[in-house]
């Protein structure tokens, strides 16, 4: 799968009208955080897998920016041995 995840975010941040060096920013933060050297499985391909799923049903959406700007997210935070990341990625 080609996935080119700074395209992809900027092509949201666009849509959602956000500042775009604020939005360059976030996506750093993002980037450095699916990129981090310990994620086995929660990191950039991850991301990759959702948004192949989330493309495919994305239409059937009332609102799938919102939830493009949640897949982004949803895994952000990843402390090994943690069963609070989700919780963490939420905040």
């Amino acid at each position: 799968m080609d996935f080119d995840a700074a395209a992809r975010w900027r092509l949201l941040s666009g849509r959602m009208g956000w500042d775009r060096d604020a939005a360059g920013q976030v996506y750093e933060r993002i980037h450095d955080s699916y990129s981090q050297y310990f994620r086995v499985y929660h990191n950039l391909g991850h991301l990759a897998e959702c948004f192949g799923h989330f493309d495919r049903i994305k239409r059937h959406l009332s609102r799938p920016d919102l939830v493009e700007y949640a897949l982004w997210l949803h895994d952000l935070v990843c402390v090994p041995g943690s069963i609070c990341n989700e919780e963490l990625s939420a905040m």
